[in-house]
């Protein structure tokens, strides 16, 4: 099955893509057995281009709530000399932790994230 991703989602990294703004892909996938190559054929094969980083998880942090993983890569974008103007998720941790101007949650009928 194609992977699903959220049309709207999808103009906005876009929209993003061809201004100043920067686009980065934080996932709670783990950084393992080729995880990194398929997460960004998925993400081109949904549409999106010319994002400016993908932030996966280190396997040795299993255990640990996804959003921790999630707070500290908004961290290390900031400390790159980015502002995060918006942080688009679909799930409550996705959000949490702070780090982002401003906060939008998307609706995800399929599954829901503890």
């Amino acid at each position: 099955m194609p992977p699903i991703f959220n049309l709207e989602t999808r103009r906005l990294a876009a929209k993003c893509a061809g201004m100043v703004a920067a686009v980065f892909f934080v996932t709670g996938r783990y950084q393992r057995d080729g995880a990194q190559a398929w997460t960004e054929k998925n993400l081109t094969n949904a549409g999106y281009r010319d994002w400016n980083g993908l932030y996966m998880r280190d396997p040795a942090t299993q255990g640990q709530p996804v959003s921790e993983h999630k707070t500290r890569a908004r961290e290390d974008i900031e400390s790159r000399g980015f502002t995060i103007v918006a942080n688009v998720g679909d799930q409550d941790g996705d959000l949490a932790g702070g780090h982002a101007e401003r906060t939008f949650k998307i609706p995800n009928p399929f599954y829901l994230v503890p």
